[in-house]
């Protein structure tokens, strides 16, 4: 599971990536370099180049699957240690969901309606979202190591 949610990320990660190189991601499926007109009424490539916060929330998913696979000491070590797993993946997939949707979804105009920012937090309803996202990845994180504990261990 966790390797065909890995390719998925990485397959709608292509645009930002062509974006980290200074190029627009050529084709029809993402939108790139199509014009995307801003509330002030300048346009914009609709992926600009550069930087986005999505690629980051890509690779902290693709990080926290990949540590998730590392066997844990048991104890309060294994708790916390996967708790900050649960949290790496929650808060990387908002962000990457959420600059996904705006760039893909919001300016081909299919809708209006965004999902917040979550960069910084705060006591907003979107960190709600994460911390119950966080909680729910921890939960099933324990429950898988859980469940290799039962496996004869490999020599």
């Amino acid at each position: 599971m966790r390797l065909v949610a890995s390719a998925v990320v990485l397959v709608l990660s292509l645009p930002w990536i062509a974006a980290e190189f200074g190029i627009h991601f050529p084709g029809d499926v993402f939108l790139g370099e199509e014009l995307y007109a801003e509330d002030d009424g300048h346009a914009f490539a609709a992926v600009h180049l550069g930087h986005h916060h999505g690629g980051d929330g890509a690779l902290l998913v693709l990080t926290a699957f990949l540590l998730s696979r590392v066997r844990m000491p048991s104890g309060l070590l294994r708790v916390v240690s996967t708790s900050y797993l649960g949290i790496m993946l929650a808060y990387g997939a908002v962000n990457f969901a959420q600059d996904l949707w705006h760039e893909q979804v919001v300016k081909r105009g299919w809708t209006d309606v965004d999902i917040p920012s979550a960069l910084v937090p705060g006591a907003r309803p979107i960190w709600l979202v994460i911390v119950v996202l966080a909680v729910f990845a921890t939960m099933l994180l324990l429950r898988k190591d859980d469940s290799d504990a039962a496996l004869p261990a490999r020599a």
